[in-house]
């Protein structure tokens, strides 16, 4: 009776699991600091200096709760360790609205044959009124269908603060409990680094599934999709009720 009892709650978590694994993740705001037509590249790096951050994202379709079979594309952009964008720098830096033609912390990448991008860059910055953050669009057939952001635990980014060149950035910290984005459905673009090797001065490396619609088109945080959106598959549908079925079968 007690491995009865095992192996039905086994079944039951599973099928738990099959819902949580590929619960479509929410829209957010692109920002005032999107660029399009920028470079298709791995390294997005340039001249910038910071803490490595290597980012290897996976493409899961929501409609089946598996990697995305075509091809898709993602782009990411995020500021340097100073909270400064490229293509922006004056607007980040509060001196007006003109912009340039520089793109650092900017890049393109087509998914591979299991469905994932990797990129290198550095841990970003942060700026007045926003937590530490990674924007990023996936595209499928030429169509946006799906904005979001990126982000990682305070601890971690007061731990980064204190290490050049991030210690000298005077802007105003914002918690993720005071960021607006964040508190819209950020939760699903959290990442969990580890060290690339003993210590954190080696650098970062982190990955994450972007769960999307292929068929839908990204509403750019205009309109928040909620959970209460999601639906699973028929296939995923079908397979948690074999799965609890069998768990009472066996209780």
């Amino acid at each position: 009776m007690k491995y009865t009892l095992v192996f039905s709650l086994t079944f039951i978590l599973q099928a738990c699991y099959v819902l949580s694994a590929c619960t479509l993740h929410p829209e957010v705001t692109e920002g005032p600091y999107y660029v399009a037509g920028m470079p298709v590249r791995g390294d997005i790096t340039e001249d910038k200096t910071g803490l490595p951050l290597i980012l290897n994202l996976r493409v899961v379709d929501s409609t089946t709760c598996s990697a995305y079979a075509g091809n898709a594309t993602v782009e990411i952009w995020h500021c340097d360790a100073a909270g400064v964008y490229s293509h922006y720098e004056a607007a980040s830096k509060n001196q007006g609205t003109a912009t340039d033609t520089k793109t650092y912390l900017r890049g393109i990448q087509y998914t591979n044959s299991s469905a994932y991008v990797t990129f290198n860059t550095i841990f970003p910055g942060w700026y007045t009124s926003r937590d530490t953050h990674i924007h990023l669009k996936v595209h499928i057939n030429g169509k946006n269908v799906h904005t979001g952001q990126l982000f990682f635990n305070d601890t971690l980014e007061a731990s980064i603060a204190k290490i050049a060149p991030y210690s000298s950035n005077t802007n105003q910290v914002t918690l993720q409990s005071n960021d607006n984005v964040y508190k819209s459905g950020g939760s699903y673009g959290m990442l969990y680094p580890s060290y690339i090797s003993s210590t954190i001065s080696s650098g970062l490396t982190a990955s994450l599934d972007l769960v999307v619609n292929p068929s839908s088109t990204s509403s750019s945080g205009s309109s928040p999709v909620t959970n209460a959106s999601y639906r699973p598959s028929s296939n995923a549908f079908h397979t948690i009720f074999i799965m609890i079925v069998l768990a009472f079968l066996l209780m």
